[in-house]
């Protein structure tokens, strides 16, 4: 619940206005955030965060601008680097990219004046570089990475070389390949506009997606349902599909409906309930009988009730505390 709103003052003279969570409070999760990455800094004055549909209007006043005048994005002291397509690029690359210009392998977005934040697309050229070598790691999905080596001494790409430092320097063959960022919002648009009453599941998914839409972590049948209709707000996406089970990843439009965040609960609940090896009596039987373990002396009939019905110790446990098949009364 929402306590009240965010008191920063941005540079622009604009108030946050967020909301905070406790009274107490006089900044937003995000200017909390940022004072922390800038050592405890005081974020009024800081630079607001502008939203993708703002960024996009910025960089279009770069792409539609005349040949003389530089349009600047951010301070005018650095090259801004912005959020697109789910990735984060300096800007330059952005608005070409918007204007529908290819980035070949190898190549490199330069600005052609010397004014720093500069995004006019007359003032941006491709520079070409020559690529001898390529990334041979091969990724999880047994395809070659096959990026671009700046140095030919190395056989891993930057990204791979970065990887393998992150995890302990290991081998970077085990690491996922980044997703085609387009590709998958195609794919949740067609799902969105679908007419077909057949599931549609995301690529690349076994379970319930998750996905970078608009620069926010959130479930692919949340992001199918704004494409669509707009923000739900406090309301969650449920689907109608497979007992109301989203454990398939189906993000078909027809297939979801809003609801609370306790009927929604009540499905996941009920749907694990549906693929369990238990049936609801036995569910029942367990938590009547489980007598659970004091100590080494009495250890209770845990692992007796697991033999017995076939399943794990935990599962037992779960079943007895009441943390699965919580819809069952006692």
């Amino acid at each position: 619940m929402v306590q009240g709103t965010c008191a920063v003052v941005f540079a622009d003279g604009t108030t946050c206005g967020k909301g905070v969570k406790y009274k107490r409070d006089v900044w937003c999760h995000s200017c909390k955030e940022w004072s922390r990455n800038n050592g405890g800094a005081d974020p009024n004055g800081r630079q607001p965060r502008r939203t993708a549909a703002e960024i996009r209007r910025i960089l279009q006043r770069g792409i539609d601008a005349g040949p003389e005048a530089c349009v600047v994005f951010g301070d005018g002291t650095t090259d801004a680097c912005v959020s697109f397509g789910g990735e984060s690029m300096k800007a330059t690359r952005a608005v070409w990219l918007m204007a529908n210009r290819e980035v070949p392998v190898g190549g490199r977005i330069m600005r052609t004046c010397e004014r720093y934040g500069c995004i006019n697309l007359h003032h941006i050229r491709l520079q070409h570089h020559t690529i001898e070598r390529f990334c041979v790691v091969v990724m999880a999905d047994e395809r070659l990475c096959g990026k671009p080596v700046s140095e030919s001494r190395k056989d891993w790409c930057a990204g791979c070389r970065a990887w393998s430092n992150k995890h302990g320097g290991a081998d970077p063959s085990v690491r996922k390949r980044w997703v085609d960022i387009e590709a998958r919002r195609r794919q949740m648009e067609a799902a969105a506009y679908a007419t077909t009453t057949e599931c549609i599941v995301l690529e690349g998914f076994a379970e319930r997606p998750t996905v970078m839409y608009e620069g926010v972590h959130m479930m692919a049948a949340r992001a199918v349902w704004i494409i669509r209709h707009g923000d739900p707000g406090d309301h969650d996406v449920l689907h109608r599909c497979n007992n109301g089970s989203g454990a398939h990843g189906c993000i078909n439009i027809s297939h979801l409906k809003l609801g609370d965040h306790t009927e929604n609960m009540r499905d996941r609940n009920v749907t694990e309930s549906f693929h369990s090896i238990l049936t609801g009596e036995q569910a029942r039987e367990i938590r009547e009988r489980w007598v659970p373990g004091v100590d080494l002396l009495f250890r209770g009939n845990t692992r007796q009730l697991a033999e017995e019905y076939g399943v794990s110790v935990q599962t037992i446990r779960e079943v007895g505390r009441g943390a699965s098949w919580k819809h069952l009364h006692n």
